[in-house]
């Protein structure tokens, strides 16, 4: 399985939120060409920091087909609501 579709794996089980949020961001400033802290990825426990070492691996050979660029376009997506969610204090519908 490559690295993106084991990154969304881990998002749809909500497993280890925090270190899946730092592949997220990885896989975001990926598909965006966009600036990630790599620092970042030494907070992360060793199998999460290989996994975004294969997701570095397999974007830097340009594997990246359109299956795995939707599952990107995923990441970004959740990265997003991410974002919005800590925006409103945590809460999904946002401030009542």
């Amino acid at each position: 399985m490559h690295a993106a579709k084991k990154i969304q794996r881990l998002l749809d089980e909500g497993k280890d939120p925090e270190q899946v949020a730092i592949l997220v961001d990885l896989a975001c400033a990926l598909g965006k060409g966009g600036a990630f802290d790599l620092s970042a990825l030494y907070t992360i426990d060793m199998a999460y920091f290989k996994l975004g070492m294969d997701l570095l691996g397999e974007w830097r050979l340009g594997q990246h087909i359109s299956a795995r660029g939707k599952v990107l376009e995923q990441l970004q997506a959740a990265g997003k609501q991410k974002k919005k969610i800590a925006r409103n204090g945590g809460e999904v519908g946002g401030p009542a």
